[in-house]
């Protein structure tokens, strides 16, 4: 394990190399400590619910979490696969904050629409799970006619659509879930802009799944008869956007931290509305 901190610390510090330059030093420090923080509190509730040692986890914890950080700061960036790369910068800090709080180590790398798991101590070392709400958007994204952007799905490393505008549009594009939607006629500049934003999204919806919703979901499936086997493959992905939803309605949108951060590491400043 201090060998694999060793690589992660490493990678971090690569990873954070400014991808644009409106964003200050400052506000790349400031958002690895707060992302370390988080990483942290995971870890400590992950390890007072498992009974785990305590300072072990804590460290563990915060340096995935400042790792995460460093992935969501690459997804920022204009450059090529930027995206794709920043997520798996981040996958790895998710597993060393999931494995901070676990008997063993995990490591977690989401591609697509599928998510491996690599357990080293385990008898089935081995896992490849599929988020059936996931697979949804993208089954009736096919079935509506939209048109799939390969381009920028290589770029963010996940599923990403193009749709008409419509005159209740707002946004030049959104997350749902794994699933990115950018809209027709958007100016490439903005386009990229707007790819590099929803691309910081999906990176926080793989830490909510992955530390917070995915792991209550599976203990709640594994309650009911079959639910062991069905959850060593499928995550139903129900919980995950129900409380996100909930929790998005209670915060008015220019102060919710997952749109303040997105903002922040693409243009360099909060803002108060939508693109």
């Amino acid at each position: 394990m201090p060998r694999l901190t060793c690589i992660m610390l490493a990678l971090m510090l690569l990873a954070a190399t400014p991808a644009t330059a409106q964003v200050s030093t400052n506000s790349r420090v400031s958002n690895l400590a707060a992302n370390a923080a988080i990483g942290a509190i995971l870890a400590a509730a992950r390890q007072v619910f498992g009974r785990h040692k305590f300072m072990r986890p804590i460290v563990l914890g915060a340096l995935g979490g400042a790792i995460q950080g460093a992935g969501r700061q690459v997804a920022a960036g204009r450059s090529t696969a930027s995206g794709f790369i920043g997520r798996q910068v981040s996958a790895l800090g998710i597993s060393a904050t999931y494995s901070a709080g676990a008997d063993s180590l995990v490591l977690i790398a989401p591609v697509w629409l599928v998510t491996f798991e690599v357990r080293p101590h385990q008898q089935n070392r081995f896992r490849a799970r599929v988020n059936l709400m996931d697979f949804a958007f993208v089954t009736s994204a096919l079935i509506e006619g939209r048109s799939l952007d390969v381009g920028s799905s290589l770029v963010a490393g996940a599923p990403v659509f193009t749709r008409p505008i419509a005159r209740t549009d707002v946004e030049a594009g959104y997350t749902r879930m794994g699933v990115i939607f950018l809209l027709n006629g958007t100016p490439p500049a903005l386009r990229r802009e707007v790819l590099s934003h929803e691309a910081v999204h999906l990176l926080q919806w793989d830490a909510y799944n992955q530390l917070v919703a995915n792991p209550i979901e599976r203990t709640l499936v594994r309650g009911v008869p079959g639910g062991g086997s069905l959850s060593r493959f499928l995550d139903l992905g129900v919980l995950s956007p129900t409380s996100a939803l909930l929790l998005a309605q209670q915060i008015p949108y220019d102060r919710q931290p997952w749109e303040r951060e997105a903002y922040l590491l693409t243009t360099g400043r909060p803002t108060a509305g939508p693109h």
